[in-house]
Protein backbone atom coordinates (compact mmCIF):
# COMPACT_ATOMS: atom_id res chain seq x y z
CA UNK A 1 0.00 0.00 0.00
CA UNK A 2 2.87 2.29 1.37
CA UNK A 3 4.85 2.02 -2.29
CA UNK A 4 1.86 2.50 -4.02
CA UNK A 5 1.05 5.88 -2.69
CA UNK A 6 4.78 6.82 -2.23
CA UNK A 7 5.39 6.45 1.13
CA UNK A 8 7.94 4.88 2.86
CA UNK A 9 7.33 0.69 3.14
CA UNK A 10 7.33 0.56 7.18
CA UNK A 11 4.53 -0.13 9.79
CA UNK A 12 4.62 3.37 11.41
CA UNK A 13 4.20 4.77 7.81
CA UNK A 14 1.23 2.81 7.47
CA UNK A 15 -0.45 3.14 11.04
CA UNK A 16 0.64 7.20 10.06
CA UNK A 17 -1.64 6.46 6.80
CA UNK A 18 -4.04 5.49 8.45
CA UNK A 19 -4.49 7.90 11.05
CA UNK A 20 -5.58 9.93 8.73
CA UNK A 21 -8.72 8.22 8.00
CA UNK A 22 -10.14 10.86 5.53
CA UNK A 23 -6.86 12.18 3.97
CA UNK A 24 -6.05 8.27 3.18
CA UNK A 25 -9.27 7.49 1.82
CA UNK A 26 -8.70 10.47 -0.27
CA UNK A 27 -5.47 9.30 -1.46
CA UNK A 28 -7.32 6.08 -2.54
CA UNK A 29 -9.86 7.78 -4.20
CA UNK A 30 -7.40 10.16 -5.90
CA UNK A 31 -5.21 7.67 -7.18
CA UNK A 32 -3.65 8.17 -10.46
CA UNK A 33 -4.25 4.58 -11.22
CA UNK A 34 -3.68 5.06 -15.09
CA UNK A 35 -0.07 6.19 -14.89
CA UNK A 36 1.42 3.50 -12.15
CA UNK A 37 4.61 2.75 -13.30
CA UNK A 38 5.40 -0.65 -14.46
CA UNK A 39 8.39 -1.56 -11.47
CA UNK A 40 5.49 -0.75 -8.59
CA UNK A 41 3.00 -2.90 -10.82
CA UNK A 42 5.61 -6.07 -10.73
CA UNK A 43 5.46 -5.36 -6.61
CA UNK A 44 2.14 -4.92 -6.61
CA UNK A 45 1.72 -8.50 -8.44
CA UNK A 46 3.86 -10.16 -5.78
CA UNK A 47 0.91 -9.24 -3.42
CA UNK A 48 -2.21 -9.98 -5.19
CA UNK A 49 -0.75 -13.70 -6.45
CA UNK A 50 -0.05 -14.37 -2.86
CA UNK A 51 -2.48 -17.07 -1.75
CA UNK A 52 -2.89 -15.22 1.52
CA UNK A 53 -3.84 -11.77 -0.15
CA UNK A 54 -7.43 -12.60 -0.55
CA UNK A 55 -10.16 -10.52 1.49
CA UNK A 56 -11.88 -13.25 2.60
CA UNK A 57 -8.85 -14.27 5.04
CA UNK A 58 -8.06 -11.05 5.84
CA UNK A 59 -11.14 -10.18 6.89
CA UNK A 60 -10.59 -12.58 9.82
CA UNK A 61 -8.03 -10.45 10.98
CA UNK A 62 -9.40 -6.96 9.81
CA UNK A 63 -12.61 -5.47 8.02
CA UNK A 64 -9.91 -2.71 7.01
CA UNK A 65 -7.59 -4.46 5.86
CA UNK A 66 -9.90 -6.56 3.59
CA UNK A 67 -11.11 -3.07 1.96
CA UNK A 68 -7.25 -2.41 1.08
CA UNK A 69 -6.61 -5.75 0.03
CA UNK A 70 -10.05 -5.24 -2.03
CA UNK A 71 -8.63 -1.53 -3.58
CA UNK A 72 -4.78 -3.43 -4.59
CA UNK A 73 -6.48 -6.20 -5.88
CA UNK A 74 -8.54 -3.98 -8.02
CA UNK A 75 -6.02 -1.41 -8.94
CA UNK A 76 -4.30 -4.78 -9.85
CA UNK A 77 -7.28 -5.73 -12.26
CA UNK A 78 -7.67 -2.09 -13.59
CA UNK A 79 -3.79 -2.41 -14.45
CA UNK A 80 -4.20 -5.48 -16.27
CA UNK A 81 -6.84 -4.23 -18.59
CA UNK A 82 -5.68 -1.03 -19.24
CA UNK A 83 -2.41 -2.86 -21.21
CA UNK A 84 -5.39 -3.99 -23.36
CA UNK A 85 -7.39 -1.24 -23.78
CA UNK A 86 -4.81 1.40 -23.62
CA UNK A 87 -3.66 0.23 -27.72
CA UNK A 88 -7.27 0.38 -28.38
CA UNK A 89 -8.00 3.87 -26.89
CA UNK A 90 -5.08 5.42 -28.51
CA UNK A 91 -5.97 3.60 -32.06
CA UNK A 92 -9.53 5.44 -31.26
CA UNK A 93 -7.91 8.27 -30.72
CA UNK A 94 -6.43 7.88 -33.91
CA UNK A 95 -9.35 7.59 -36.03
CA UNK A 96 -11.46 10.02 -34.02
CA UNK A 97 -8.86 12.67 -35.36
CA UNK A 98 -8.43 11.45 -39.02
CA UNK A 99 -12.41 11.75 -38.70
CA UNK A 100 -12.15 15.19 -37.55
CA UNK A 101 -10.20 16.20 -40.64
CA UNK A 102 -12.15 13.89 -42.69
CA UNK A 103 -15.70 15.99 -41.41
CA UNK A 104 -13.97 19.46 -42.13
CA UNK A 105 -13.11 17.93 -45.60
CA UNK A 106 -16.47 16.79 -46.28
CA UNK A 107 -17.80 20.46 -44.98
CA UNK A 108 -15.80 22.12 -47.66
CA UNK A 109 -17.00 19.89 -50.04
CA UNK A 110 -20.88 20.42 -49.12
CA UNK A 111 -20.22 24.71 -49.07
CA UNK A 112 -19.01 23.94 -52.52
CA UNK A 113 -21.71 21.58 -53.72
CA UNK A 114 -24.15 24.38 -52.12
CA UNK A 115 -22.06 27.29 -54.17
CA UNK A 116 -22.24 24.90 -57.35
CA UNK A 117 -26.37 23.88 -56.61
CA UNK A 118 -26.82 28.25 -55.98
CA UNK A 119 -25.24 28.55 -59.28
CA UNK A 120 -27.30 26.29 -61.03
CA UNK A 121 -30.40 27.22 -59.67
CA UNK A 122 -29.46 31.04 -60.53
CA UNK A 123 -28.79 29.70 -63.88
CA UNK A 124 -32.58 27.28 -64.13
CA UNK A 125 -34.20 30.98 -62.96
CA UNK A 126 -32.79 33.14 -65.92
CA UNK A 127 -33.12 30.45 -68.30
CA UNK A 128 -36.49 30.35 -67.27
CA UNK A 129 -36.87 34.08 -67.37
CA UNK A 130 -35.58 34.00 -70.98
CA UNK A 131 -38.03 31.02 -72.12
CA UNK A 132 -40.85 33.76 -70.37
CA UNK A 133 -39.21 36.77 -72.68
CA UNK A 134 -38.99 34.34 -75.72
CA UNK A 135 -42.80 33.89 -75.63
Amino acid sequence: MCFLLDKPETWDEGKKLMNQPEAFINSLKTFNKDNIKEAKLKKLKKYTTDPRFVPALIEKKSSAGKSICLWARAIDNYSEVLKIIKPKQESLAKAEGELKIADAELSQKKASLRKVQDEVAALDANLERSKMKLK
